[in-house]
């Protein structure tokens, strides 16, 4: 068994490196996101399981947008979390909730939504 000497420095710029890789994901995750319309609101989403909130937040930011979502798809459902203003709304028209800010919800098919872009 070796021990790895961690000096302040050497974690310091192990932090910078991995939080670079990350926006470098995230960068890619956004780069074709859809329009959605989830209740009253339109919502800009991708479909990842990385970094999500992190992922909204570059989403709201670059598309101005008042909220964000990301979906993933399991065998027989699609979850979705949103982030956002008041996005417990949304989530509660389908059965989900949360707070606020953050909420979340479970379908089994698509065609509740109406798709503004691709």
């Amino acid at each position: 068994n070796a021990l790895i000497a961690v000096t302040p420095n050497s974690a310091f710029f192990a932090g910078r490196t991995l939080l670079f890789e990350q926006e470098v994901q995230i960068k890619r995750i956004i780069r074709n996101p859809m329009s959605i319309r989830i209740g009253p609101t339109t919502f800009v989403a991708v479909n990842t399981r990385y970094a999500m909130s992190e992922v909204c937040e570059a989403l709201i930011e670059k598309y101005h947008m008042p909220a964000a979502a990301f979906f993933q798809k399991d065998p027989n459902t699609w979850k979705w979390s949103l982030r956002g203003e008041d996005v417990d709304k949304s989530a509660a028209l389908y059965g989900g909730g949360g707070h606020p800010k953050a909420a979340g919800f479970y379908v089994d098919r698509l065609d509740h939504f109406d798709l503004i872009s691709p």
